[in-house]
Parts: C-alpha cells; sequence; structure tokens
C-alpha cells in the first residue's frame, strides 16, 4: 500500500499503557498501542525466572519505569505499519527532552526503513512525538529509598562470534559474578549455555501482536527498527532485576559506519548499534531511569569486526556452534549466500585453515561466483553497503587482500571470487600491506568502557595484536 494512503487512514499511533504481572516465575509486560482509528495492539515480553523476592527490590514505581521504557522502544515495530504523522504517549507524561530522545531514535533508526520503502522523512514535521498524560508521573520516580548493591555483569547473547569474544574474555579475565542473557534464544544460543553450564543464564520471550503480521500480509509496510534500543531497554531491566552492575553488549567501531546515503542523510543499518546511540541511551538512562541503574556499553567498541575474528578464531569450541547468519537463523545454518555469510567468511578466511573453514561453512564461499556483487557492495565499489550487520569498506578490503595472499600462497589456484578482486579491485587500491597492518592493530578511543572493562579488554588487544 502507498504511504499517502496509509498515513491518511492511520494519522495517529498512541501509546495508551503498559502493565506487569508477575506469575508464578514468569514476570509478563504487556503494552497497549492503538493505531487510529480502532486497531490495538498488545505485543508482550515475558522476563522467566523471576520471583517475588526480586520484585520487592524495587519500588513499583520503578518497575513501571523500566516497563515503560520497554514499550517505548517497542514503538518503531508498530509504527512502521503506516508510519502515522503523530506517536502519541498516553501512559507517561514525557519532558522535551525525552520526546526529542525519541523522536531522533525514529528518524536515524529507522533510516534503512525509509529507503527501502523510498519515503521521503526529510519533510518538515514528517513526523512528531506528543506527550498528553495528565499524570504528574509518579511511575518515573527515580529514587530507591532501599539500600541495592550491583554487581557482576549481564552479557547478552545473540549467536553470532561477537558476544562468544566477550563472553570468553570477561570468563578469563573479569574477577566478578558472570550472568548470560537471551531473547528469543536460538540454538546456537542454547549450545553456547551447555558449554558454560557455571554461569547463570536468564531467558525472556518476546511475543509480536499478530494483528501486525496480519496488516503486513494486507500490504501495510514493513522493514528494518532500531531492534538493539529494545534490547538494551529490555536487558537494563533484567539487569537490575538480578542486581547486576554492568551491561556487556558487543558492538564494534565497525557498527558506526553508514550504509547508504538516502535523502542526503547517512542511513545505518547498524545505527542502533552505533557509538552515537550508545552514548545518547546512557545519557537518556542516567536522567530519567531509576537509580542505581545497571550501566551499559560495549566491550569491544574498540575493535574492528576483522579484529574481533582473530580473536574469534582461537575459540575452537565456538566452531560448531556459533551462527551469524540471518536468513537461516530459525534453521542453525548458514544459508552461504547473503552478505553476513560472506562477511563472516572472509574476516576469518585468513586466520583459519581450509578444514575449519569448511566445518563451518560447509563450502568455500569464495567460489559462489553469484556473491561478486554483494562482494563489490562489501568493499565499497558499489552505489550501497549491504544492509546487514558488516564492517567497514576498508576493513573489508583488508580482509580480501589477505584471503587474496593466504591463497596465492596456499592453493594452486585461486578462488573464483578471489580471481576477481585480484583482477577488478586490486590495480585500484594501493598500500594494502600497510592499511591491513593499520587495521589489524587499531584501537577505537571513542568507547564508555569503565576502567576495570579498559583495563582488560586493552590486555586482551595488546596480547592479540602486539602493539604497546
Amino acid at each position: 500500500m502507498k504511504i499517502d494512503e496509509l498515513r491518511k487512514k492511520h494519522q495517529k499511533l498512541t501509546y495508551k499503557n503498559v502493565d506487569y504481572k508477575l506469575s508464578g516465575s514468569d514476570l509478563t509486560i504487556t503494552t497497549h498501542f492503538v493505531l487510529s482509528p480502532d486497531i490495538h495492539f498488545y505485543p508482550t515480553v515475558t522476563i522467566h525466572g523471576i520471583n517475588q523476592e526480586q520484585i520487592d527490590t524495587l519500588s513499583s514505581s520503578e518497575i513501571n519505569n523500566y516497563a515503560f521504557h520497554i514499550g517505548m522502544a517497542e514503538i518503531y515495530s508498530y509504527w512502521k505499519a503506516a508510519a502515522p504523522q503523530e506517536i502519541e504517549i498516553e501512559a507517561e507524561d514525557l519532558s522535551p527532552d525525552q520526546l526529542n530522545f525519541w523522536q531522533d531514535l525514529l528518524l536515524k533508526g529507522m533510516g534503512e526503513y525509509f529507503y527501502v520503502n523510498q519515503i521521503d522523512f526529510t519533510k518538515t514535521d514528517f513526523v512528531k512525538f506528543t506527550s498528553s498524560s495528565q499524570e504528574t508521573s509518579p511511575s518515573l520516580s527515580r529514587s530507591n529509598p532501599k539500600e541495592v548493591q550491583l554487581n557482576g555483569v549481564l552479557v547478552p547473547l545473540g549467536g553470532g562470534k561477537d558476544s562468544l569474544v566477550t563472553l570468553e574474555v570477561l570468563k578469563k579475565e573479569y574477577k566478578e559474578p558472570i550472568s548470560l542473557f537471551a531473547l528469543n534464544p536460538i540454538e546456537a544460543v542454547k549450545e553456547t549455555v551447555k558449554l558454560n553450564p557455571s554461569l547463570p543464564f536468564i531467558t525472556a520471550t518476546r511475543v509480536i501482536d499478530p494483528k501486525l503480521i496480519e496488516l503486513n500480509k494486507a500490504g501495510y509496510l514493513n522493514g528494518h527498527t532500531p531492534f538493539s534500543s529494545y534490547l538494551a531497554f529490555l536487558s537494563l531491566f533484567v539487569a537490575r532485576l538480578f542486581n547486576l552492575k554492568y551491561i556487556s553488549i558487543s558492538n564494534e567501531r565497525s557498527s558506526n559506519e553508514e550504509s547508504v546515503i538516502y535523502k542526503d542523510h547517512p542511513v545505518n543499518h547498524q545505527y542502533s548499534k552505533s557509538f552515537e546511540l550508545e552514548e545518547n541511551f546512557q545519557k537518556y538512562v542516567e536522567k530519567f531511569l531509576p537509580k542505581p541503574s545497571p550501566f551499559y556499553f560495549s566491550l569491544l567498541r574498540p575493535l574492528y569486526e576483522l579484529q574481533i575474528a582473530k580473536l574469534f578464531s582461537k575459540e575452537n569450541a565456538y566452531f560448531p556452534i556459533f551462527k551469524s547468519c540471518n536468513k537461516n537463523q530459525t534453521k542453525n545454518s548458514w544459508c552461504c549466500n547473503c552478505s553476513k555469510c560472506l562477511f563472516a567468511y572472509i574476516i576469518l578466511y585468513p586466520f583459519l585453515d581450509e578444514e575449519k573453514m569448511t566445518n563451518i561453512f560447509g563450502v568455500n564461499l569464495l567460489n559462489n561466483i553469484s556473491l561478486w556483487d554483494t562482494t563489490k557492495e562489501l568493499l565499497g565499489y558499489s552505489h550501497q553497503k549491504p544492509l546487514d550487520c558488516v564492517g567497514t569498506h576498508e576493513e573489508s578490503l583488508v580482509a580480501m587482500h589477505l584471503c587474496h595472499q593466504k591463497e596465492s600462497k596456499d592453493i594452486k589456484e585461486l578462488s573464483k571470487i578471489t580471481k576477481l578482486f585480484e583482477k577488478e579491485i586490486l590495480p585500484n587500491e594501493t598500500n594494502l600491506e600497510k592499511r591491513s597492518k593499520v587495521i589489524l592493530e587499531s584501537w577505537n578511543d571513542k568507547n564508555s568502557l569503565p576502567t576495570e572493562f579498559d583495563r582488560i579488554i586493552k590486555y586482551v588487544h595488546q596480547r592479540a595484536f602486539q602493539t604497546k
């Protein structure tokens, strides 16, 4: 359906209220949205393994605050169906600073959605957040009268290599308790947990309202949302329920690079994983969430994906387990035909032998000539980078250079994509040896690492890349 038709029919999305209920050991948060004039949505998220004692460590207003913000982060998944001009918040009374945060997250975090659906989001008053509650917002109370001591770290798992590197680094170097967390855990996560039986594992289940799926089937709009921001608010509440001081996510510096320019604005598939959002989130939590709240940061922010791949190449136990392919995620396999699979392949290949690569992927992706156009997108030889969680153009070039070096030395005949790289890309590039060294030894100071974690990852970086 056309955007103008949808916006005329549905002029407002209202966040009516949020509720929570503890049933047995399940804490379920239910959010109520209304897409005008009369479509009601009731998405839920259930945090498992919760008891009344944990609930009692927080006041009802604190729990309402966390639950409300999880609902705020859920808005984008329902707004995108018709992209109405107004998002009205009735559940709480929000300040202008709060409304600006959510507006900014929509415009930047929904960039790919605008690009793919060819929506002009730059028009004046394209969308606005309003807050109509007449309450004095007691549920947004931020002080906790009880003495609360937070300790330890929550490590969210997604099934890919990055969170596994975070986990293994912290297991070796961090002396406080570590707990694992996953939302709707896939098989790769479950297998990881089996390898770490001594670590507590917390799970949550998110359920999309079936009416949203029905609307998509009927021709309403769909697309990418800033989902990592939802995980940020959810993990914040989870960590607080379990009295954990830190949330160590696994977003790297590569996620800061845009995927394409649209309407003169950068569009970043990974915006909600970017350092910009990480900083904005931390400031928002400090100002508007209960105290004390856990501190959310990325342990891997100083590193490129290629550096993380080198660290991961030492973790043999996870090779049969980890999966980075989004297309075949539910099948617990690699599709071997998408940009995510290809990128994972080219950053691991320089550090692993042929047998290990075959055991992981099943095939040599560099012999899949149908992936050549995708390769050029990764390398910056196309109008856009793949709309997926992949690295920067520069590190992809370096990775392919290292793949070419390895094949030239170890294999009688180059793979098909490596041949094309040698013919069409290499003549245009210079100093790749030096550029490779720069990427592999690089350290990004634009991070928010707490002192103890900065020390840990610097030690790992110096040891792995032999830097001073």
